[in-house]
């Protein structure tokens, strides 16, 4: 079983943007394999009500195939934008539910992120010891 987590340990802000970083923990007793761009969607709330009109884009580097070690974990970041982009401006996401290929099960979790421009840019899953701090 995955658990999704914020990790602001590995996170970073810039001039005109956030990379927020997330982890995947497997709580299982045995490894998994995790590849791929995790789908993203964004709430106002607590998962309740419609999603937000929010795009995500691919970024970063190519997937490849992670194994996630049992205790161990994956993580991906969300590049999101913090000044307004021609015209659109930000709006206030209070959770997110995140699905990893090939599962269909989302991973919720409460977070307080304010995207600008309409579009979040979602990374590649990778092993949690790659990713940035």
């Amino acid at each position: 079983m995955l658990h999704l987590g914020e990790d602001v340990t590995k996170s970073s802000v810039g001039a005109g943007s956030a990379d927020i970083a997330f982890t995947l923990t497997n709580s299982a007793a045995t490894p998994c394999s995790v590849e791929g761009y995790p789908a993203v969607t964004f709430y106002g709330s607590a998962g309740e009500g419609s999603p937000l009109a929010l795009t995500t884009r691919d970024t970063g580097q190519q997937p490849a195939s992670v194994t996630i070690d049992a205790g161990g974990a994956a993580a991906f970041y969300l590049v999101v934008g913090n000044v307004p982009v021609g015209g659109i401006g930000c709006t206030a996401v209070r959770s997110i539910a995140v699905v990893l290929p090939p599962s269909s099960t989302p991973l919720p979790l409460g977070v307080s992120l304010d995207p600008c421009g309409g579009a979040v840019g979602v990374t590649a899953l990778e092993p949690l010891s790659s990713l940035s701090t």
